[in-house]
């Protein structure tokens, strides 16, 4: 038997999962491949405030449960320096990310 798809997606946590699910529902013939049986936790893996209000609104916030998602209060991160950014969830209009 011989599959054909018009579009594949690497990727099945949220942002791959929304990318397949949206290309699904305009008709194209849409494949997503997940290595991950999600059956461990990952440090570090944040996910916007904004993308789950995106994901709320598309009605797939199911995702982030099947994935284990946990609410992140703040975000404390450096680029290129030494000086380390601090956002917390309290700002941001969307809450927790």
């Amino acid at each position: 038997m011989r599959l054909a798809f018009g579009t594949v997606v690497v990727g099945g946590r949220p942002a791959g999962a929304v990318a397949a699910r949206q290309l699904a529902r305009h008709g194209a013939r849409t494949l997503l491949v997940e290595a991950s049986r999600y059956d461990r936790y990952r440090i570090g893996e944040v996910m916007d405030a904004y993308g789950r209000y995106l994901l709320r609104e598309l009605g797939m916030e199911h995702v982030l449960e099947a994935v284990k998602a946990v609410p992140c209060d703040g975000v404390v991160s450096a680029w290129g320096t030494d000086d380390l950014a601090v956002r917390p969830a309290i700002k941001n209009q969307y809450g927790a990310a």
